[in-house]
């Protein structure tokens, strides 16, 4: 018999045998070669393409051996530190007074935040402010109510699943996916159902590279990003204005952890900002959330001269400071009305003006 190749199969789609794993290991082999051979200061450990190939491993591999504190300086977006080893990552990752996660000083990812979308958030918050407003939504997450979503991820899962079209091509990543995720989030923000390709649509806006297409030019990404702030702010101030209800929106707008935080963005958005980058309409929308919150305040004090124990605390001085910033600003004038009267009364006592006037007297 001759030993001549006579035909040659190509099973490209695995029909014939199951490629799949050998496929995997010779792209690993070569990610390893590829890791090992470039030196390390040509490195870029987060390169999108070690991700998306599932090829990182010897590349972090390689700088725990080697250079586990790593400067990254040839970035296409710019220079970033890496650090590979648990301990040392355990140690950025508890020391938040040398260590900073919050966005006004470049924030939790590579790429730091442009100016103007250095909104602040409490995943890019730093203590003490973010286990408080951490806190907040804690009860969403809890092993009961957990179990109840469960449930309902099942029923839609299976919903979604059997809704698939048969015997032809579709995208699973969208109408799986991407779509189950979407229903999660609306859910847990009582997000308007019909409208639940927002979310998906502002979160790859939020987060795309500046060539991924997603957006055609910054001003575009911005306008984007300010309609998403602006229909959360819209569905922050219903929230306000509600009794509470079991959504993270919800939880966050009534919590004692954002009383006082709206003041913060509309001295920014009104006064710090430098002119082309301040917002009356953002200071607006959060003047009338801080007027809006001062109700969970008048509820506290109803038939009380204070606000907790039964007697004067320094909540009752942080609030009396937050209304006497709220009389002295010029933004906060056109809300004055919604400040409830008895609470104009309590906290202008003399408990918070003699600190006001010990202060003065030096």
């Amino acid at each position: 018999m001759s030993n001549s190749i006579q035909a040659v199969i190509w099973d490209l789609d695995g029909v014939v045998i199951d490629s799949a794993e050998e496929h995997r290991k010779a792209w690993q082999r070569l990610a390893r070669e590829e890791a090992y051979s470039t030196p390390l200061k040509d490195f870029h450990p987060g390169a999108p393409r070690l991700f998306q190939d599932d090829t990182l491993w010897p590349w972090f591999e390689r700088l725990r051996k080697e250079e586990p504190v790593h400067y990254c300086t040839n970035s296409p977006i710019e220079p970033y530190w890496s650090v590979t080893r648990y301990h040392d990552i355990m140690q950025v990752d508890t020391n938040h007074a040398i260590y900073s996660s919050d966005v006004r000083n470049g924030g939790i990812a590579i790429r730091d935040v442009p100016p103007g979308y250095d909104w602040p958030s409490f995943i890019a918050m730093d203590q003490p402010q973010h286990s408080a407003q951490r806190k907040t939504v804690q009860p969403m997450f809890t092993p009961t109510h957990l179990d109840e979503l469960a449930v309902l991820i099942r029923q839609r899962s299976a919903k979604v699943l059997d809704s698939l079209p048969r015997n032809e091509t579709f995208n699973f990543v969208d109408r799986v996916s991407i779509e189950l995720t979407t229903q999660m989030l609306a859910t847990l923000f009582d997000f308007p159902w019909e409208e639940r390709r927002k979310l998906t649509r502002w979160s790859d806006v939020s987060t795309a590279l500046p060539k991924s297409g997603v957006v055609s030019s910054p001003e575009e990404r911005r306008r984007e990003m300010d309609e998403c702030a602006a229909y959360f702010t819209k569905l922050w101030n219903e929230r306000v204005n509600s009794e509470p209800r079991n959504d993270l929106l919800s939880m966050m707008a009534h919590s004692d952890a954002t009383l006082t935080f709206p003041q913060t963005l509309v001295l920014r958005y009104s006064q710090l900002e430098p002119e082309e980058r301040r917002n009356p309409q953002v200071a607006t929308d959060y003047a009338k959330w801080f007027f809006g919150r001062l109700r969970a305040v008048e509820a506290a004090t109803a038939g009380a001269e204070t606000l907790c124990a039964g007697r004067f605390t320094a909540a009752d001085i942080v609030i009396g400071y937050a209304l006497r910033l709220a009389d002295n600003f010029d933004s906060l004038e056109t809300f004055q009305h919604l400040l409830p009267h008895d609470l104009q009364l309590k906290f202008r006592k003399p408990h918070p003006d003699a600190a006001v006037d010990a202060e003065a007297e030096g």
